[in-house]
């Protein structure tokens, strides 16, 4: 998305799932003009930052944890993923660096940046299982800088360059490392019908069309990007908006959308991925270490660890601040929908019963977005799996 889609570029401002906002920081690493790392949360100019759907209506942070089935704050404010004390203390409405660590039970402020994670573009990588900084721009898979400029609710370009503190889009696209607007469009991947036949090695689009199991060209592209309410409402298989709305627990379209955090439906539309109660269900259904290493797209503890950058498992546990492996897996979002309270990791329902966001469902008949790599160490671009018919659409598995 549109945060994905930098990473600071080399900066060592991490963005995790959301965009930036505009204020100067000083994390560990020295100052950067940044938000800090957004996990799963995403602003849009709408100033509301979410967390897997916002607060859930919860009082205090104890609650809070007790909901997310965390043990401790520590590990809920690892969790939250936010890379920096600023954005950490805006987030949970603090006054102050030390109000915060002390509510969040850290000894120092160092403690809890680097408690927080990751600081350089090749941690990111790392982190990703990617083997380049390319993989990872491509894996966050915008096609066109419109498709940013949309996800962000951005009127334009310009609009969008000034939300990043760039002068124009020349500089934009030299931030990122690249020569052209044009590289840059390319670098992330698709941007034309040929560009998504080329990108699954097909020789036509009806040979696309038929790989993903979708009746006709338009489906495809409406499934793939979304960007109507009508496509929305087909996405998660529902007869019209209002039939949507009451599955969503929600009055309004424009509810929905502010809801998320989002400027414009086809951003919310692109933001989603589950879309059914069953997907969610079987999202929960883990509970064992092996299960989470195939939900990583793992095959043993050691390429787990591997995954994170870490010499051992012990290493692995005690960088996520967890006591056991047991504590990880539980942290990871494994579990049952009791042990979440209803607040599920890598996807947020809030009381609804429905919605996930970022969620990995391969197998459950929903479309992958923000997902693992299920196994196959193919990449994602918009939930498609390069390669690989596992983990493609919704028709398929």
């Amino acid at each position: 998305m549109c945060g994905d889609l930098v990473d600071h570029c080399g900066t060592g401002g991490l963005l995790r799932h959301g965009p930036q906002r505009q204020w100067w920081i000083t994390a560990a690493w020295g100052p950067l003009r940044s938000g800090g790392l957004l996990r799963h949360g995403d602003h849009c100019g709408t100033g509301g930052l979410l967390r897997h759907g916002g607060h859930c209506g919860m009082g205090t942070t104890a609650a809070l944890v007790d909901n997310c089935g965390m043990g401790t704050t520590a590990a809920l404010v690892d969790y939250c993923g936010m890379g920096t004390t600023a954005a950490l203390v805006d987030y949970y409405g603090m006054g102050t660096t030390a109000e915060l660590v002390d509510n969040c039970g850290m000894g120092t402020t160092a403690a809890l940046v680097d408690y927080c994670g990751m600081g350089t573009t090749a941690a990111l990588v790392d982190y990703y299982g990617m083997g380049t900084t390319a993989a990872v721009v491509d894996y966050c898979g915008m096609g066109t800088t419109a498709a940013v400029v949309d996800y962000c609710g951005m009127g334009t370009t310009v609009a969008l360059v000034d939300y990043y503190g760039m002068g124009t889009t020349a500089a934009l696209v030299d931030y990122c490392g690249m020569g052209t607007t044009a590289a840059l469009v390319d670098y992330c991947g698709m941007g034309t019908t040929a560009a998504l036949v080329d990108y699954y090695g097909m020789g036509t689009t009806a040979a696309v069309v038929d790989y993903c199991g979708i009746g006709i060209t338009a489906a495809l592209v409406d499934y793939c990007d979304m960007g109507s309410t009508a496509a929305l409402v087909d996405y998660y298989g529902i007869g019209n908006t209002a039939a949507l709305m009451d599955y969503c627990g929600m009055g309004t379209t424009a509810s929905l959308v502010d809801y998320c955090g989002m400027g414009t439906t086809a951003a919310l539309v692109d933001y989603y991925s589950m879309g059914t109660t069953a997907a969610v269900v079987d999202y929960c259904s883990i509970g064992t270490t092996a299960a989470l290493l195939d939900y990583c797209g793992m095959g043993t503890t050691a390429a787990l660890v591997d995954y994170c950058g870490m010499e051992t498992t012990a290493a692995l546990v005690d960088y996520c601040g967890i006591g056991t492996t047991a504590a990880l897996v539980d942290y990871c979002g494994m579990g049952t929908t009791a042990d979440t309270g209803g607040l599920l990791r890598h996807g947020d329902h809030c009381g609804t019963g429905r919605l996930l966001r970022h969620g990995e469902h391969c197998g459950t008949g929903g479309l992958l977005r923000h997902g693992d790599h299920c196994g196959t160490g193919g990449l994602l671009l918009h939930g498609r799996h390069v390669g690989n018919r596992r983990c493609l659409f919704l028709s398929y598995y």
